[in-house]
């Protein structure tokens, strides 16, 4: 320390603070390796539900937290070494092996709880802000507790140098990013993505309408499949129902985790990891925005939300299931006192997704204590799954929720009489389709095929005619 200092010495902060950092980064493996292993056993029975439950609620977000606790404590022992370099000079200590000009630029943080970020972030100068935005864009454009506008810019300046490093308009970087662009090959200004990671299937959130304006937040996450190249679905979703709620609310499209395949959705595992994910992201919101939140899950989204709502680690104004398979709890009572001030289900009557339980006692349920509302009736049987934020009585619904506002009643679970009779609609729907196409088939192929596609009709008949028989 210089003969001019006084205090601390800000070199040993700085080194302290590394040290915290590693601790913290030690701790987060050790909960990634046990949660491998967890996973891996073939380990039944109650008791197994039991430790598995506890271990998802309890023990691992508590690590998380003390990992986050950690890394705050490295976030103030580098302020304080900020503090005492500027303290320092103006004492006459002298620039020593700084040099004049030179700015300080600590390293990101990983795997700090959105407040310290914030704390992080706030510590920082314009100067090292601007740093970390253009050296370090992929990350400061997905860091939970970074002000919303910073990685709305840092997303973008991402996703162009993407498109930038790629020189053919042919190229996959190009088709996958087509979805964001302006039409003239540059990313859209007026999107505000607030997640971006093009790995894998690709991880993405946008925000529909403003944030920083907004008296209501709703976040919508979707289920089974979603991915980034078919994002423009639940973006649709979330725009209809910010223009349905008008501009007061913003809606946010997340879809921040890794949504299970049809191999892997009859696993709460996809759910678990991405809960972990949106309860950061909803900490996030919360400590820049003092707007009401609402979390809308759709199908396995609803398990998300289930789960993010378990770990106590997420404290909202709204939770709302949508054609839910289950939540991993059989009533509200099974979330921590406090994790959302109301609970409401919707399913539109024939929803094939609605009807199975496989996560739990549906959210519609009587014995579930939510709130049921009208969520529609739907169209065409096969595509009712995909209704809720069709126009009409669901939609105007969810408005009413965001908007603080009370829905209109709707009709408990469907009874098994329900399901056959849209089951029989639905037999009878594809039995026409394939009598049809048969029709098609005779005139293009022959009397051969024609036979065949007519037995496949006659056989859908016959499925529609027992399930009218049981209903």
């Amino acid at each position: 320390m210089s003969a001019g200092m006084v205090g601390a010495d800000a070199d040993a902060l700085d080194a302290a603070a590394a040290q915290l950092d590693a601790a913290a980064d030690e701790l987060d493996n050790s909960a990634r390796v046990l949660a491998s292993s967890l996973g891996s056993l073939s380990w039944l029975g109650a008791v197994a539900i039991r430790f598995t439950d506890l271990w998802t609620s309890n023990h691992s977000p508590a690590i998380v937290r003390t990992a986050g606790f950690i890394r705050e404590s490295a976030v103030q022992l580098r302020e304080q070494a900020s503090q005492q370099r500027t303290a320092s000079s103006a004492d006459g200590g002298g620039q020593g092996s700084w040099g004049p000009g030179f700015q300080v630029v600590p390293s990101i943080p990983d795997g700090m709880l959105p407040d310290g970020v914030r704390r992080w972030w706030a510590s920082l100068t314009p100067e090292q802000q601007r740093a970390l935005i253009e050296r370090f864009p992929d990350r400061i454009g997905n860091l939970d507790g970074v002000p919303f506008t910073v990685r709305f810019e840092a997303n973008r300046l991402y996703m162009q140098g993407l498109l930038d490093s790629e020189q053919s308009p042919d190229g996959p970087i190009h088709k996958r990013l087509q979805q964001f662009t302006d039409g003239s090959g540059r990313i859209d200004p007026t999107r505000n993505i607030v997640v971006f990671d093009p790995s894998g299937d690709g991880k993405v959130a946008e925000v529909i309408g403003n944030i920083d304006t907004a008296k209501h937040v709703a976040v919508v996450v979707p289920g089974l499949n979603s991915t980034m190249d078919n994002f423009g679905n639940v973006r649709g979703n979330a725009t209809a129902l910010q223009g349905s709620a008008g501009s007061d609310t913003a809606v946010i499209a997340w879809t921040g985790y890794d949504a299970p395949n049809v191999w892997q959705v009859g696993s709460n595992g996809s759910a678990v990891a991405g809960a972990h994910a949106l309860s950061s992201f909803v900490d996030g919101i919360q400590g820049q925005s003092g707007a009401n939140v609402s979390l809308i899950g759709h199908s396995y989204g609803s398990l998300v939300v289930g789960e993010a709502l378990k770990s106590g680690t997420v404290h909202v104004d709204n939770a709302v299931f949508i054609g839910s398979p289950g939540v991993g709890v059989n009533s509200v009572h099974g979330f921590p006192e406090g994790a959302a001030n109301h609970y409401y289900a919707g399913e539109i009557p024939g929803d094939p997704i609605a009807q199975l339980g496989y996560f739990g006692k549906s959210p519609t349920d009587s014995g579930f204590d939510a709130d049921v509302f009208n969520a529609g009736e739907g169209g065409n049987l096969l595509h009712r799954h995909s209704q809720y934020f069709d126009n009409g009585p669901g939609l105007d619904n969810l408005k009413q929720i965001v908007n603080g506002g009370t829905p209109t009643g709707g009709t408990a679970h469907a009874t098994l009489g329900n399901t056959a009779a849209g089951a029989v609609d639905a037999a009878k729907e594809i039995g026409a389709k394939v009598g049809d196409a048969a029709s098609d088939v005779a005139r293009g192929v022959g009397r051969a095929a024609s036979t065949a596609a007519h037995a496949v009709a006659d056989g859908a008949k016959k499925v529609g005619d027992v399930l009218t028989f049981w209903n």
